[in-house]
Formats: C-alpha cells, structure tokens, sequence
C-alpha cells in the first residue's frame, strides 16, 4: 500500500505526495498514481483486512482514511464528475441528431 512507504493519515496534495514518494525511491506519473489510488480502493470495497480507502478532495487532496463521512464525500465528488460527463455526452448525441436515453437512478 501507499501509505506503507508514505504517511497519509494527514491530507496531501499530489505534487507533497510524489515528491515523498520519489525521496523513498518510488518514481511514478500522476497517472500511475491515480492507477494505484484506483486499485487500493478495490481492496478496501472487497474487504480485505487493512486496506485503507484513499480519499481525495479538490481542495485538500488525498487521505488514506477509514472515515465513512470522509469516503462519503469523497465519493459524492466521483458522482458528481460521472453526472457531468454522461451529461455531455448527452448533449454531443444530442447534437448531432441522435436521440440517446440515459437511465440514471438517483438516490
């Protein structure tokens, strides 16, 4: 995990984080990062034992946390960013004459 080798239990911004990982030894792209953010959280939506979920937030950045209000709010910012590109994709269909329906269930 991440932040085996880097201490997360403080909010971070990306560019903080990379930067301490490269001092560790560990270079990687923005990219790769957000790959390893991506596959951590699995871990932790499967349940294996000591897997933190890593939370992020425009403001503050990222978080490795087991706080369910935490990871609530960080997955209300995910939705919020799926809402906005399913829309545009709406309206570029749209534009261009086709008709597409989306069937979306909100809670």
């Amino acid at each position: 995990m991440i932040y085996d080798i880097i201490d997360l239990t403080n909010w971070k911004k990306k560019p903080q984080i990379l930067r301490e990982l490269r001092n560790a030894g560990v270079v990687m792209t923005e990219r790769k990062f957000r790959k390893l953010v991506e596959v951590n959280n699995k871990g932790f939506k499967e349940h294996i034992q000591g897997v933190k979920f890593i939370a992020h937030s425009n403001s503050l950045g990222y978080i490795a946390t087991t706080d369910e209000e935490v990871i609530k709010s960080s997955i209300e910012d995910n939705k919020k960013r799926a809402l906005t590109q399913l829309k545009i994709v709406s309206d570029t269909y749209r534009a261009l004459g086709e008709n597409v329906n989306f069937n979306l269930e909100m809670e």
